[in-house]
């Protein structure tokens, strides 16, 4: 085989990758639909959370979550006084998402709860599994999330 058809046939390989890759989506329903996230931490203007505030996450079990159900609705929690609700729509083939908050009560409670809440509410995309996911306001702030705490 001459070199022109190898460099051809890598070409028609390469292109084939391309196309293949830019055209795959994520799977939202087995990712989103129905399923309960929990904060395991975060990143603040490039910063992680530390030791004591990442502890607060698993201080409650009943705290710190979404739940995300199928008609694309949500409801959660920051600390354990603190609830959320709205609505949520999500692109699984440019992993984007967003929020939009109908109600909330009490998220001003603690200083962790207004930082989760200010990214979430700001989040625009995502990247992760059926089994973690992070939020993302920008490349400095996100939530990091998991099916357990």
């Amino acid at each position: 085989m001459n070199t022109y058809k190898r460099i051809a046939i890598i070409i028609f390989l390469l292109f084939q990758f391309t196309f293949y890759s830019c055209s795959e989506s994520d799977d939202i329903n087995s990712i989103f639909f129905d399923r309960t996230w929990y904060v395991t931490g975060a990143t603040i203007n490039g910063k992680s959370l530390n030791g004591e505030d990442v502890k607060s996450f698993y201080t409650n079990k009943d705290s710190y979550y979404i739940h995300l159900l199928s008609n694309y609705t949500f409801t959660g929690k920051m600390d354990y006084e603190s609830y959320i609700s709205g609505v949520w729509n999500v692109d699984g083939t440019k992993h984007l998402i967003n929020f939009k908050i109908n109600n909330v009560n009490n998220v001003e409670t603690n200083k962790i709860s207004q930082v989760i809440f200010n990214i979430f509410l700001k989040t625009s995309s995502y990247s992760g599994d059926t089994n973690n996911i992070i939020l993302k306001q920008d490349r400095n702030n996100c939530i990091y999330m998991s099916r357990n705490k």
